[in-house]
């Protein structure tokens, strides 16, 4: 009885851009709502509805905290609201206590900051605003200074300076264009634009060597790194007349759109026009390349796709890129890169616009006698807080639905049962080399009686093993077979096939692990 025996399934991933019988046994091939984790795959956690309802529909997100206070921003298209922890009050701008409604659109959004505590927002149409100072009575007001007649596709904080990008003066617009505000003192918001006083440090400087438009920015250290849609600069600090030294850094990739670049360990990860980029502001490479690029770029929603964003998790040391797929309107799926393990899955999203790490706080918590459920199944901490104002979160702006959702939360997707699976096609094993490790043969066929998950789940899965007659075949499956880890062992079957499929899958209220899987797997003649 020839056994396969394939362990750290987690440890390469989900990778489609090579032919599968030409990929390592424990990588995948396809899969859903699974992460990698510790060598293997793990079932993601779904997502549930907070601060509910919103009383518009999200289609950005700030948090900000002081000393006594934390707040949630959103941005919807032509009011803003914040949520307090108990209440949602509007605090768009106002004339004579009357709401002045914002021009942002779905397409531009809302971008900005918090510089020393005062949060900043811009959506590229209407004066940028300010929430100063932080308290639910105050409304929105425009920036202190701002220059007249003038508009930025992109604010954001750069130390306590304010940088806008793509500059619009009297319905001129330079897309090529970086201003930069005077020092802010601290609490304070910027004193003055003007670029031709010398007395003060504001400044202005054209990116024109190559034709892209200027897209975001992000700070990278002490360097600000500007991002073009064909190239990326650096923006240093100098003083003196100058204020600020600009160079190009890289002139190979841009960036796809706005919000699509992010921090981690002094780098950053940047989402190109055809690929995702780790750089450090000096040397850069694709981490998508030979793995998944050509299927991710093909699934991106050509129309929609200004509507793409990237956020880090740091809970599970991860990056989602999410973006809308064929047909949708806001992003519906997410690549997710684990910067551990340097592997790729993808979860579904809610039809979101954004999604922004904080912290949610409550005094609610899941006491003892109040726990709903059974002892295998409760996912909460009992007697903590629901939402820990020390741990991170991330918080999802439902604007297709008008929700807020908490990620990674419960077991399904907001009350619903969400379909989890992991998949494998061209798999061409057939017994073991001299060191015990699976042995490919691709010129036999295999009789496959027999496999064993190396599963622990709070419930049964459906699990599938199939063949295909011929490279990237269709497949022919043999099962669902239930399989309940607390119960059963192994499953017995019957497969004649020159290329093994298999698939684990659930799609009731369950959390699992797979860390590994044997198969009885006996030559059958020649292929």
């Amino acid at each position: 009885m020839p056994i396969v025996d394939i362990d750290n399934v987690g440890r390469v991933g989900i990778v489609t851009d090579i032919k599968p019988h030409e990929l390592p046994p424990e990588a995948w091939t396809s899969g859903q709502n699974v992460r990698m984790r510790d060598n293997a795959v793990v079932k993601t956690l779904g997502y549930q509805a907070v601060m509910d309802p919103p009383t518009i529909a999200p289609y950005q997100l700030l948090p900000v905290g002081n000393d006594t206070s934390y707040f949630w921003l959103y941005m919807g298209l032509t009011k803003v609201y914040v949520y307090n922890g108990s209440a949602h009050t509007n605090i768009t701008r106002q004339t004579a206590s009357v709401d002045v409604n914002y021009a942002a659109t779905a397409d531009k959004g809302w971008n900005g900051g918090v510089l020393g505590g005062i949060p900043i927002l811009n959506n590229g149409l209407d004066t940028p605003q300010a929430w100063d100072p932080q308290a639910i009575a105050t409304k929105l007001a425009e920036l202190a200074n701002w220059p007249a007649n003038t508009t930025a596709g992109v604010i954001r904080v750069f130390g306590n300076y304010l940088v806008a990008l793509d500059v619009t003066v009297s319905s001129v617009r330079n897309p090529h264009l970086v201003r930069w505000s005077h020092l802010s003192d601290p609490g304070a918001v910027p004193t003055s634009w003007d670029f031709t006083d010398a007395t003060v440090d504001a400044g202005r400087k054209e990116l024109s060597d190559t034709a892209g438009f200027i897209v975001d920015c992000l700070p990278l250290g002490r360097v600000n790194i500007l991002y073009k849609e064909d190239a990326v600069y650096t923006m240093q600090h100098i003083g003196g007349n100058f204020i600020f030294a600009f160079n190009l850094a890289f002139k190979e990739f841009g960036m796809l759109t706005k919000r699509c670049a992010r921090e981690f360990f002094g780098k950053h990860l940047v989402v190109t026009i055809d690929d995702i980029v780790i750089h450090d502001g000096r040397s850069a490479k694709s981490i998508l390349t030979k793995r998944y690029r050509k299927t991710l770029f093909n699934e991106i929603n050509s129309t929609n796709y200004t509507r793409s964003f990237m956020v880090v998790h740091n809970n599970f040391h991860e990056m989602w890129f999410c973006y809308p797929t064929a047909g949708q309107s806001f992003a519906t799926k997410a690549l997710v890169w684990n910067w551990d393990d340097n592997t790729f899955s993808f979860r579904d999203l809610p039809s979101v616009a954004h999604i922004a790490p904080g912290f949610l706080d409550s005094s609610a918590s899941d006491a003892w006698d109040s726990a709903i459920g059974v002892w295998n199944t409760d996912t909460v901490p009992w007697n903590q807080r629901l939402y820990s104002p020390t741990n991170n979160t991330l918080i999802m702006a439902g604007a297709a639905n008008t929700k807020l959702y908490e990620a990674d939360k419960t077991d399904q997707n907001a009350g619903s049962n969400m379909t989890a699976f992991i998949q494998r096609e061209g798999l061409a094993v057939a017994g073991n080399d001299r060191h015990g490790n699976p042995k490919v043969d691709m010129t036999s066929r295999k009789f496959v009686s027999r496999i064993w998950p190396k599963l622990s789940s709070t419930g049964p899965l459906n699990v599938y093993v199939g063949g295909q007659e011929n490279i990237g075949g269709a497949i022919t499956w043999n099962g669902p077979h239930s399989f309940d880890p607390s119960v059963d062992d192994s499953i017995a079957l019957e497969v004649n096939t020159p290329f093994i499929a298999v698939k684990f899958e659930s799609t009731s209220d369950i959390s699992w692990q797979l860390d590994g899987y044997k198969l009885d797997v006996q030559r059958a003649g020649r292929f």
